[in-house]
């Protein structure tokens, strides 16, 4: 047989227990997993002396290593710049996953442009989707990026665009002005 609990014994355990200070566990701030999809044909063309002038790309590699990890990094390559010394320093060096634009095509006739804006788009929805990343690094300041970086920050990811100087949409620095996104210039 069970004796009955002392009823003051009882209330004195319960307010000891409320008297004591909660241990509050603090969680390690999340890293941050990045994404970094970049035009090389659009930094190209808004450097003055182009890529040609990077032996390295540390610039923008070792930033986004102080913030976190780097889980993808493409470059999207016109077909027609496969051969540059560049490509292989990112490919090589960074990992960079070298991804190859064929140029557009209209009623089997080739066109002057290429596939990068519409394959980096295709691959950055994807990543965005189906991935842990936290943010997207888009290396370009072409306006076409627009709708991927608003799909991006609908979608709860920090966005920062790294342009060249030459080549970067106004609509950037309006979206950067309102805190929308981060903008790092490149000269």
């Amino acid at each position: 047989m069970t004796s009955p609990q002392d009823p003051v014994k009882t209330a004195e355990k319960t307010e000891s227990t409320l008297k004591r200070k909660p241990k509050i566990f603090k969680q390690p701030p999340q890293k941050r997993i990045f994404a970094v999809f970049m035009d090389y044909k659009n930094l190209d063309d808004g450097l003055p002396g182009g890529t040609r002038k990077f032996s390295d790309f540390s610039w923008l590699i070792n930033p986004i290593l102080e913030q976190g990890i780097i889980a993808f990094a493409y470059v999207f390559i016109p077909d027609n710049y496969a051969g540059r010394a560049e490509i292989y320093q990112l490919s090589d060096k960074h990992d960079f996953l070298p991804i190859l634009c064929t140029r557009k095509t209209k009623n089997g006739i080739m066109k002057n442009g290429d596939t990068v804006d519409a394959k980096m788009e295709r691959e950055a929805i994807k990543l965005i989707i189906h991935s842990d990343i936290t943010d997207i690094t888009i290396v370009s300041g072409d306006a076409d990026f627009q709708g991927l970086i608003n799909f991006a920050i609908h979608n709860q990811k920090r966005v920062t665009v790294v342009p060249a100087a030459k080549a970067c949409s106004e609509r950037f620095f309006e979206m950067a002005e309102t805190g929308k996104i981060k903008l790092e210039v490149v000269r």
